[in-house]
């Protein structure tokens, strides 16, 4: 329904503490045919820039959202 409306989709995989999902890249490649995927679970961002293991403080999201903005552009 998006690509008929010239919505552009992209799906992307947030930064993790430690790698503890595992994401099947071929599964994601299927399920979204013709969408771009943006895979950034491996984006460095230190331990302290975690508000928990699931949430990025402030600091935290301010870098990622500076980088995220230009992967975006």
């Amino acid at each position: 329904m998006l690509k008929r409306r010239d919505i552009e989709t992209v799906v992307i995989l947030e930064p993790q503490l430690d790698n503890r999902v595992k994401y099947s890249m071929d599964d994601i490649y299927k399920t979204f045919v013709g969408v771009d995927i943006i895979d950034l679970t491996n984006f460095p961002i230190e331990n302290e820039l975690w508000a928990d293991n699931n949430h990025l403080n402030y600091k935290g999201r301010e870098r990622y959202s500076e980088y995220l903005s230009t992967v975006l552009d």
